[in-house]
């Protein structure tokens, strides 16, 4: 059957292809002709999955949001071809459009904003349609409603422009699925209805691709965005963010969700062969190492649920630096993702490897199973800037993971991102550095010193952390 649709080249700067590579296409199949539909979509995305080799974080989360009542499009796949050029796999997804907020909401004509890039609700989104008002309004009543000094004329307002409930769960999903890029860790990635009966905010989720990335992120660090960081500074509605989280929890199963992720692996393995058979094996193996960081995360997630969050009153937390000044860092907290590894935190009293030294060191050993993702983990706010994360590390008769993209052996990092650094096989005590950029006025940011090992031990000790520039 022959289709006229509208069709544009799709993505932002980590996935946008040219037309002659493998582009990500959005299209719209009413665009010339009014109500035609494709498999009775009007609005769909085939996405090209750059970033997620895999195909599966999409789907996978798609599945969760559904079960947990977060409102988001539908995902498969679709094998694509243009003009005869066979383009090979692609995420096939559903529109933001009225057709699909008609199957979330009892009306469809309220105002739908796209949360654009790295913006918030302070900004001026885009409005992809509905029937109310052009003057961004309703966004902007409800950051007056998150900005209110006063904690008790906060809520009330803030009840009468969000969903309260349904914001707490799509906080834990994206939280809980590591969701680094997303809203509440980053405001990025996410759109925002309001439906017209009660003209309460609904966030929903979106770019999903780089999902389940770092087992140990930080369910309950701070957060950057307006709403999430004015419902956490709410104690009772914090609370009941932490009771979604445990109430969510099932969701994340390790079991349950590497099972999903070997069903749709087989049934996408065929035409992966086809493509390219001489890197199934390979695919194969992430499949693998996917589904073990499933079980990570699954009893990472449950091990948070047992410790205090961290600190919620970002201003009094800001970390305050002099330029080209090194603060120590000092209380690090341990993040075991696999079962059996051994984490210490030793005195150098008490003879352990290097007694001359004054500060705490922190150890991790790789336990019987031969297989150790384990670190500590210290979470901090940041101005902007450029920054050195420093430490002295020291390993011994270390084996590093194959295959394990996050890093090699023992090194230094910062959550959600992968590191260079690595240290292997016995050395002594090591300077090793990592830098990175803080790009917004204030971030908070999950520093890692952690060893992905399948033998041996490491040990860190004298962190500091030095800022660049202003």
């Amino acid at each position: 059957m022959r289709y006229e649709v509208g069709l544009k080249l799709k993505g932002a700067a980590g996935s946008f292809r040219q037309l002659d590579e493998k582009p990500a296409f959005t299209i719209n199949a009413s665009k010339y002709r009014k109500q035609q539909s494709f498999h009775q979509l009007q609005k769909f995305h085939l996405n090209n999955s750059v970033q997620d080799e895999l195909y599966v974080n999409e789907w996978l989360c798609a599945s969760i949001c559904l079960e947990a009542g977060v409102p988001t499009p539908r995902v498969t796949h679709a094998r694509v071809w243009l003009n005869d050029r066979d383009l090979g796999l692609y995420v096939f997804k559903e529109g933001f459009d009225r057709q699909f907020l008609r199957r979330h909401f009892r009306d469809a004509s309220g105002n739908l904003y796209d949360g654009g890039f790295c913006q918030d609700i302070d900004s001026e989104l885009e409005k992809d349609s509905g029937d109310g008002p052009n003057d961004l309004s309703d966004l902007r009543a409800l950051n007056e409603a998150c900005a209110a000094e006063d904690s008790e004329s906060r809520g009330r307002q803030m009840v009468q422009r969000l969903e309260i409930q349904a914001f707490q769960t799509f906080m834990a999903f994206e939280m809980m699925a590591c969701h680094w890029d997303g809203y509440v860790a980053n405001r990025n990635n996410y759109r925002i209805y309001f439906p017209p009966d009660s003209k309460r905010a609904w966030f929903l989720p979106h770019g999903m691709d780089q999902m389940f990335q770092d087992p140990g992120f930080q369910t309950f660090g701070q957060t950057p965005a307006i709403v999430s960081s004015s419902v956490r500074s709410n104690p009772e509605w914090n609370e009941q963010f932490r009771q979604r989280v445990a109430k969510l929890l099932p969701l994340f199963d390790g079991d349950q969700l590497a099972g999903r992720v070997q069903q749709l692996h087989q049934k996408l393995r065929p035409t992966l062969v086809e493509l390219n058979p001489d890197g199934i094996a390979d695919f194969d193996e992430q499949i693998a190492q996917l589904q073990d960081r499933l079980h990570e995360r699954f009893r990472c997630i449950a091990q948070q649920l047992t410790k205090p969050d961290p600190a919620l009153d970002q201003d009094a937390s800001v970390m305050e630096f002099g330029v080209g000044e090194p603060v120590p860092l000092d209380d690090w907290d341990p993040q075991q993702e696999t079962q059996d590894a051994l984490l210490v935190r030793v005195d150098p009293s008490e003879n352990y490897v290097d007694t001359s030294d004054d500060g705490v060191v922190y150890s991790i050993a790789v336990g019987e199973s031969s297989d150790c993702v384990a670190s500590w983990r210290k979470t901090v706010l940041l101005p902007q800037g450029h920054y050195w994360l420093e430490a002295q590390l020291r390993v011994d008769d270390v084996d590093p993971r194959k295959n394990d993209d996050r890093g090699v052996g023992a090194g230094l990092r910062i959550s959600g991102v992968n590191r260079d650094n690595a240290l292997v096989n016995s050395s002594d005590w090591c300077d090793v550095r990592y830098e990175f950029n803080v790009s917004e006025e204030q971030q908070s940011v999950q520093l890692v010193a952690e060893l992905r090992a399948t033998k041996g031990t490491m040990a860190m000790k004298n962190a500091q952390l030095t800022r660049l520039d202003p």
